[in-house]
């Protein structure tokens, strides 16, 4: 064995790296990897059915490999970081939370408007009995009053029993205009620009609305109700009647209405055997009340 001391320089030196060509492809530079390692299962055909190298270079993507193996090969193949980064985006759009329906997010906002009412105690509009708004709030029809339950069913009615309201006649309101403090003027609307706001009498033009009998609107947009209060039907007034008067005007209101619905060119015998039903109830009750109030 020679001598360290005889080794030519030019052994010792480090060997110069190999020229790189520059149309040479990415994939010649890559190292090769080493075998399977010692227990590993047998490497798996590619899918040439030679066992070897793709033709493209690399090694050949097994059966049944998943998309990010083929583009990590793909990019070792010499595809840009961009294309690459461009596709996995677009590949990854389902890992983003889905978003809901309009009618499942609209069913949600009441199933938890429901859950509030509840807990603060109130109903929910659609459950249970129906409601009757009387004003004072909704109550339950099984929970009023035998009185309540009779005005509610005269007040859907009461055009076939009780005398027109308001009052028609010119000469009422005549009177309520003069009687009025300070006294109105009813004037047209056609000489209602060309006539001052109070005349020599001292009396303020008012003009009537058409549409509602006995009300009137002022010059500075005042409303003036001239309707007589103490006979409007009116929950609040009704109540103040007895039972015998009260349950023997339902039953006049009830008998002319089932005459009324005989003219109708439509088929109500539904309607008819439900007023009929309820005629049946109320002339039971009013003869009960009459008796009552004989004793």
């Amino acid at each position: 064995m020679a001598d360290d001391d005889e080794v030519p320089l030019s052994a010792l030196a480090k060997p110069k790296a190999p020229k790189i060509d520059d149309s040479a492809s990415l994939a010649s530079l890559v190292k090769p990897k080493s075998d399977a390692k010692p227990g590993a299962p047998a490497r798996r055909p590619s899918s040439t059915g030679l066992g070897g190298p793709s033709p493209q270079g690399g090694s050949a993507p097994g059966k049944g490999r998943g998309k990010g193996q083929q583009k990590g090969k793909r990019k070792r193949d010499g595809s840009s970081s961009s294309s690459s980064s461009s596709s996995s985006s677009s590949d990854s759009g389902d890992d983003r939370p889905l978003r809901r329906g309009p009618m499942k997010a609209r069913g949600m906002a009441m199933k938890a408007r429901g859950a509030l009412a509840k807990k603060a105690g109130q109903k929910v509009a659609g459950e249970g009995e129906e409601d009757a708004f009387d004003g004072g709030g909704a109550v339950k029809k099984k929970e009023r009053m035998p009185k309540e339950e009779a005005v509610s069913q005269l007040l859907c009615r009461w055009w076939y029993s009780l005398p027109d309201w308001p009052p028609q006649e010119e000469d009422y309101y005549k009177e309520k205009l003069r009687e009025h403090k300070p006294p109105l003027k009813k004037v047209r609307i056609e000489e209602w620009e060309w006539l001052a706001d109070t005349d020599k009498e001292g009396r303020m033009k008012v003009y009537e609305l058409h549409q509602f009998r006995g009300v009137y609107r002022g010059a500075s947009g005042e409303l003036f109700d001239l309707r007589p209060q103490e006979t409007c039907p009116c929950y609040k007034n009704l109540m103040t009647w007895d039972m015998v008067k009260l349950y023997e005007n339902l039953v006049k209101a009830l008998e002319n209405q089932i005459e009324d619905l005989k003219k109708s060119k439509y088929p109500e015998a539904k309607l008819e055997n439900s007023l009929k039903a309820d005629l049946n109830k109320y002339r039971g009750k009013f003869h009960d009340a009459r008796a009552v109030g004989r004793r």
